[in-house]
């Protein structure tokens, strides 16, 4: 849980800046900083690249940055049914089972659908870089999803 968090950003037309840092305390030990920075830029209001590079901090001496892209077609498309519909496409870094970071990946591809204005919809699949003895069995942090298929529901009250 945070015990203390700040973000801020700065705007500048179709480029937006970030910066965050959160104090948590992990397991009873002193409190662990996490940084981050961000930018966000919009191609003419068509497609949205978003990248992000953070670390997680700990009491070893590992590695713990990570990043993630993740690119958008904001403008989107109409399908029967499903009315707009927005296709992405993402990678995303994390920690190895030695702790570095960046070591490990997720490449993801989807679609967010919005057939009614209080409704979303996902539809992703997930590939993950994990190569163990049991690729679809999560462990007790989730951190191995393998590779997924997924579908989500929302509704927005």
């Amino acid at each position: 849980p945070s015990i203390y968090g700040f973000r801020g950003e700065y705007a500048l037309d179709n480029l937006n800046f970030g910066a965050s840092l959160r104090i948590r305390q992990k397991d009873n030990v002193d409190n662990q900083i996490d940084c981050g920075a961000d930018i966000i830029y919009n191609f003419a209001k068509d497609v949205k690249l978003n990248f992000q590079l953070y670390s997680e901090g700990d009491d070893d001496d590992t590695s713990d940055l990570n990043y993630f892209l993740l690119t958008s077609y904001e403008k989107g498309f109409n399908l029967p049914y499903l009315k707009k519909t927005i296709p992405y496409l993402g990678y995303f870094s994390k920690n190895n089972t030695d702790g570095d970071g960046a070591k490990e990946y997720n490449i993801i591809f989807g679609l967010n659908m919005k057939p009614h204005k209080n409704i979303f919809m996902k539809l992703e699949y997930n590939a993950d870089s994990i190569d163990d003895d049991a690729p679809n069995t999560l462990d007790e942090n989730n951190t191995n999803v393998s590779n997924a298929f997924s579908l989500e529901l929302g509704l927005v009250f």
